[in-house]
């Protein structure tokens, strides 16, 4: 038998780590690209706006403000 400590294999990144990581990554790209449509079917007039875009980009918005002290925007 081998005198050396056997350790365990690296596993891999918990989901919860893993997700946030991959919002962080995306979320500004994302809560443009929502702003932008927003405001184009506002400018338009003649389409209603979708509510789910209203809804996640809030979403964003308030996680943002979360995750950011106050004065570090």
């Amino acid at each position: 038998m081998n005198d050396t400590h056997h350790r365990p294999p690296i596993g891999v990144v918990p989901r919860f780590i893993w997700e946030k990581q991959i919002y962080d990554l995306h979320a500004k790209e994302r809560k443009k690209a929502l702003a932008e449509a927003i405001k184009h079917y506002a400018n338009d007039g003649t389409v209603p706006i979708k509510l789910d875009w209203v809804v996640e980009y809030n979403e964003i918005i308030d996680r943002e403000s979360v995750a950011t002290p106050q004065g570090e925007k």
